[in-house]
Formats: structure tokens, sequence, C-alpha cells
């Protein structure tokens, strides 16, 4: 007797409402109502008794204002029978339009089906998938964040995200705890000992590093890879904490993120107050961070420039990696404020420059200053 040995493929792990989807995940099961979603009371009853015979997800579709402003009561029925069973939305052509005329029908759903070959063709395609996926942060809905460092994988602490995704480009197994730092501040579960700045957000991990003779490197090349694949994952945010001297390539490569819409977040530089910003944190439009210590004073080591937006903790931080210990530079300032965008983002709130620099208190000296730009990072909605 033959056997077929099936071999699971490697997926982000997301969650679906309170369903866990991917990655190590068990396979989860989805039905789909065969009801008008206009008729209420037909699809809750569908939808309720296939929760009951199994069914962890139901897909319902979402074709016609008529079904789109059903789905809250429809929602709202089920929680009145006591059924959690998330909500999946099937758009077609039209969800561009549904999701943003219809805001219950966008926050009820706990996911949003998007056929790309229904959403449009060219330029008007890419603007009405642009809408949808902005409603989804708007209502909550995961921020991706890229990680642009070492490999924290071998020595990341228990991690709490929606999806979890590695891809490695330069060498498996190097710059771990500088990453797992990182890592961990972004989505460490609480249980580790520090809680994630940006817990329940998707991360892409896109290590770059590299080592030979003792010497641990990356270059243009590695890390334009990176960040074309974090782009073409439609992250949202990109964390880097390394640098490089002024890069023509490398910036054109940024700038080609930047046009696809993913901010980028760097740290200003660990070479001393004497030495200009590295690359890609002195480039246009990145948003480059400096460190501070505890009473607020700039880091000795940090580097200066007017491209500074802002500063954050990075000095003496704990981070339970390795048993636990303390990590200092401005590498471990910038995902403080790379979380505060993504939460920012997942509210629909403004996430520039200036949204930036008015949540900053100005350090001094008076004003935007080279040290730490527009001040310090205070950390709240």
């Amino acid at each position: 007797m033959s056997h077929v040995v099936i071999t699971r493929r490697s997926t982000p792990r997301v969650m679906v409402g309170n369903i866990a989807v991917g990655g190590e995940a068990p396979v989860v099961v989805q039905s789909m109502t065969n009801t008008d979603t206009a008729d209420i009371q037909a699809t809750t009853q569908q939808v309720y008794e296939l929760a009951e015979a199994g069914s962890e997800l139901v897909r319902i579709t979402v074709n016609t204002s008529e079904a789109a402003a059903a789905v809250p009561h429809i929602r709202a029925r089920l929680n009145a029978l006591g059924c959690r069973v998330p909500l999946v939305g099937d758009f077609h052509y039209n969800g561009h339009r549904l999701l943003t005329e219809f805001p219950g029908c966008a926050q009820a759903l706990a996911k949003y089906r998007i056929n790309p070959g229904n959403v449009g063709k060219n330029r008007k395609g890419e603007d009405q998938f642009a809408m949808m996926i902005n409603v989804a942060k708007q209502y909550g809905k995961p921020v991706r964040i890229g990680v642009i460092d070492g490999d924290p994988a071998p020595a990341a602490p228990p991690l709490q995200a929606a999806a979890l995704y590695r891809h490695v480009f330069g060498q498996a197994g190097v710059g771990t705890e500088h990453a797992a730092a990182v890592v961990c501040e972004l989505v460490c579960a609480p249980a580790a000992g520090f809680s994630g700045l940006a817990r329940g957000a998707q991360l892409w991990a896109a290590p770059v590093l590299r080592e030979h003779d003792g010497r641990v490197f990356s270059d243009t090349a590695t890390v334009a890879c990176a960040l074309d694949w974090l782009s073409s994952q439609r992250v949202n945010l990109v964390n880097l904490s390394l640098g490089s001297a002024p890069d023509a390539v490398l910036a054109r490569v940024v700038a080609a993120a930047q046009r696809s819409g993913v901010r980028l977040v760097a740290a200003a530089g660990n070479a001393g107050p004497n030495r200009p910003l590295p690359y890609p944190a002195a480039l246009p439009g990145v948003i480059a961070v400096a460190a501070v210590d505890a009473a607020a004073q700039p880091y000795a080591q940090g580097n200066r420039g007017a491209q500074v937006l802002l500063t954050a903790p990075g000095v003496d931080l704990w981070l339970p990696i390795g048993g636990g210990r303390y990590f200092t530079g401005t590498s471990f300032a910038a995902p403080w404020v790379t979380a505060w965008l993504a939460q920012r983002l997942s509210r629909g709130q403004p996430a520039d420059e200036a949204a930036l620099c008015a949540a900053a208190r100005d350090l001094p000296p008076p004003g935007r200053d080279p040290a730490s730009g527009c001040g310090l990072l205070r950390w709240g909605p």
C-alpha cells in the first residue's frame, strides 16, 4: 500500500478574530454561507448552525449595500446567541466602496477576503486595493512591521504577534542577541519579562548580517533584497538597526521602498557626537532616532545631525535576552518610535513627521537640535 506524504507549506501565523491561522497553528475549518447576506435572520441562523457543526471561521458574501448594512446586525445577533465565530467578508468588485460607506460592516468583520483579480486593474485597481487596506488599518487590523537586522530566531524570547515570518537574506544565526532584543522591544509577550510595545502587530524579520573572520557585516545588495521583499509583503513599517557610509545605490533602494508606501525608521548611529548620521538614517524621509538615558540626557556615543527627528530610551535598557541583560545604543531607541507609529496606523491616526514632533517633549536646548531632534517621544495615543 502506497502512502502520500504531504509536507505543510511554511506560512506566517495570523489571527482572525480569536482564531490562529498558519504557522504551527492547527488546521482550521472554514465554511461559507449560501444565503443572501441581506437576509439577516437566514444568514444568522446558518452561521450559527455552521459554528455548532464545528466550523471555526464562517465566510459570508458582501456584494451589495444591503448585504454590507446587514453585517453588523448579523454579528450582534450571533453575539446574543453566545456564538463568537469570526466572520470573514468575501468581497468582489465593490469592496472598497462598501467598506468605506458602511463602517459598521468593516468593524464587525474579523477578516476581509480580497480576490486581487476582482479589485480592478492597473492604477484604478491599486487605488481601490489601497482603500481596503486603509480601512483595515482604521479598525485595528494588524499592522505589518519589518525588521532588518541580524537573525533573532535562535535567541528570541516568547513573543506576542499576530504573525511571525522570517526570510534570511544574510546568514542564519548571526547577530542573534541584537536582533532578538529589537524584536522583543516590539512584540515580546509580557510573560517574557518585558511587554512588547507593538504586541499584536505582524512581524516580518529579514536578517541581513553575515560573519567572516570574526567580522559581522552586510552589504547594499543584501539590504536591497530585504527591502524589496518587505515591500512586496506590503509591510507598513521597517525598523533598521544598521548604517553605512553614503551609498547612491542604497539611497535609490530606500526611495523605491518609500514610493511603495513603506515608512522607514532607522537608528541614528553610535559612532560618537562628532560623526554625521549614517545611511539610511541620513536619507530624506527616513525617521532617524537618537537615544537618551533615564535622565533624558543624550547618549554620549550617539551620532549627531540635522536629520535626527527625535529621541527615545536607549541607554541601559533591560531586556529578557540570554537570561536578561542591559542593552545600550540607538538601535534600541528606534523600536520605540516604530511601535508608536504602528499603534497610530492601527487606529487610522496621523503617523507622519509632524505627528511625531507633536508627540515629543522638547529637550535642552530649546527647539530642534542635532542631538535630540524635536525631542523625547512621549508614549501615548
